[in-house]
């Protein structure tokens, strides 16, 4: 039995000959997206990077917002 729950969680990415889309979701819903040439490797740890070392600080701790 497929858990489709737990296979949303589990997606990274999707390629198709032209190109590959890459996802990050935190559990609040947002998600940043890549779009990379097909060839690139899997790119969900850059996403966390940028997510932790981007977002985090400039929009989430932005007390203007």
């Amino acid at each position: 039995i497929i858990d489709v729950a737990q296979a949303a969680l589990d997606f990274r990415n999707y390629a198709t000959v032209k190109y590959k889309f890459h996802i990050y979701e935190i559990p609040t819903g947002l998600k940043l997206v890549l779009i990379t040439t097909p060839n690139k490797n899997d790119q969900y740890e850059r996403l966390k990077e940028l997510f932790q070392t981007i977002y985090v600080p400039l929009v989430s701790r932005n007390v203007f917002c």
